[in-house]
């Protein structure tokens, strides 16, 4: 049985031993660059740090009992210029793409992308809870705190079948392109953040609870600025 169609009791069990951290300070970053060094197989953490991290905003799911990472990813916000460079199935031909598409492109919008996951495979491995759930995981963190950051798209890289899971648990990821007869394993998809998740689809209290755990850090510097 699909654990993400068929049992939301993995849910409930997964929040309780997991939960979501915005890396908001140096220290925790360093667990983002953690878990990206182990992904990669690199000994040195200095050596998975790019120029895109400074300008980033990093988050990882933590494990409550181990209070140890397990798997991580980070936020770029993309600029007009930035997204008329990438190499996407939308840049194709955006003028015949269709309204959706082309929305994409306007330079009013604040578009950010979703980076690669990076886990601790052992820990996964090791783990009761599937790996479809962590994903899932992953994927809502990303869509609370780019809701969080006042962010109007987000880009993300799928595999069909996630997409199709996602979208049945009420999620709306839209295709970033034309769909054709012979698609990929993995597809760029958009997810419009003016829009919420269906309030009878069950992850509307999953996400609330993971943008509770992200939203004190998210709002610190506000916060200090108006202590000020």
């Amino acid at each position: 049985m699909d654990v993400l169609m068929g049992d939301y009791a993995y849910f409930e069990r997964f929040a309780r031993q997991y939960e979501w951290v915005y890396a908001h300070s140096h220290e925790l970053k360093q667990e983002v660059y953690r878990l990206r060094a182990l992904q990669m197989k690199q000994p040195l953490l200095m050596s998975v740090i790019d120029e895109h991290d400074a300008a980033a905003h990093h988050f990882f799911i933590r494990d409550r009992t181990l209070q140890q990472g397990v798997a991580a990813s980070r936020l770029m916000l993309l600029s007009g210029q930035a997204l008329r460079k990438r190499n996407l199935p939308r840049q194709v031909n955006p003028a015949s793409s269709g309204p959706r598409i082309a929305t994409l492109h306007s330079n009013t919008l604040e578009i950010s992308e979703m980076g690669t996951t990076s886990s601790d495979a052992q820990h996964l491995l090791d783990s009761a809870s599937p790996p479809a759930v962590l994903d899932l995981g992953m994927y809502l963190g990303a869509t609370s705190l780019a809701r969080l950051l006042f962010h109007d798209m987000l880009l993300v890289t799928l595999p069909i079948d996630r997409f199709k899971q996602f979208r049945a648990l009420g999620l709306q990821f839209e295709y970033a392109g034309e769909l054709s007869g012979n698609v990929a394993a993995t597809a760029h998809f958009y997810l419009d953040l003016r829009q919420d998740i269906r309030p009878s689809s069950p992850l509307s209290v999953w996400q609330q609870t993971i943008s509770e755990q992200f939203a004190p850090w998210v709002n610190m510097p506000l916060l200090q600025e108006n202590e000020a």
